[in-house]
C-alpha cells in the first residue's frame, strides 16, 4: 500500500527518518477526502472493533495506535487560515474524557466548525475506540502555529496499563 504523510509523519515522529522502521505496521486507510464520509460514530465503532480483533489474537502483543488528522483547518476559500481554539480544545478533551460528544456530531456539524479538513479529527475516534473506556492522559499539547491551523497532541495510554 502506498502511503501519504498521514502515515509517514507519525512514523518519522516514533522512529526517525529510516526507509524501514524497526516495527511491523498496518497501515488503516479512512476517507475523508470524497463524500460520502465515514461518521465520527463510526470511526469510533471501527476503533473499538479493531481492540476486539487485537484482544483475540493468540500472541501477546504490543500496539501501538497512532492516529493523525488536522485539528480545526480549511486551507482554501474564505475560511482559509481561520481558526477555531473554542472548538479545538473541547475536542481534545472529549477525545479523552467523553468521546460521545464528539462523535455525537455530525460530519456538517464538524465541517462548519473545523473546516473542510478538520474533518480529519474523526480519525482520532478510530485510534481512542480502540482504547477502551478510560484512558490515562500522558501528554497533551495544543499550538496554534504562524499556518493558522490549530495543531494538537496526545498521548494516552488505556487505563489498565
Amino acid at each position: 500500500m502506498l502511503v501519504d504523510h498521514g502515515f509517514v509523519n507519525p512514523m518519522r515522529v516514533l522512529f526517525g527518518d529510516h526507509e524501514i522502521w524497526p516495527v511491523k505496521t498496518i497501515p488503516f486507510a479512512i476517507n475523508k477526502v470524497q463524500h460520502p464520509l465515514p461518521s465520527a460514530k463510526r470511526c469510533y465503532k471501527l476503533g473499538q472493533a479493531l481492540q476486539k480483533a487485537i484482544e483475540s489474537y493468540p500472541e501477546d502483543l504490543n500496539v501501538v495506535i497512532a492516529s493523525m488528522g488536522g485539528m480545526f483547518h480549511q486551507l482554501q476559500g474564505e475560511r482559509a487560515g481561520i481558526m477555531d481554539v473554542e472548538y479545538d480544545l473541547p475536542c481534545m478533551d472529549s477525545i479523552i474524557n467523553k468521546p460521545s460528544w464528539f462523535y455525537g456530531q455530525m460530519n456538517g456539524e464538524i465541517i462548519e466548525k473545523a473546516g473542510t479538513e478538520g474533518i480529519e479529527t474523526i480519525m482520532w475516534l478510530t485510534m481512542r475506540g480502540e482504547m477502551g473506556d478510560k484512558v490515562n492522559c500522558l501528554h497533551k499539547h495544543y499550538h496554534a502555529p504562524i499556518s493558522s491551523n490549530g495543531a494538537g497532541v496526545l498521548l494516552h495510554t488505556s487505563e489498565d496499563e
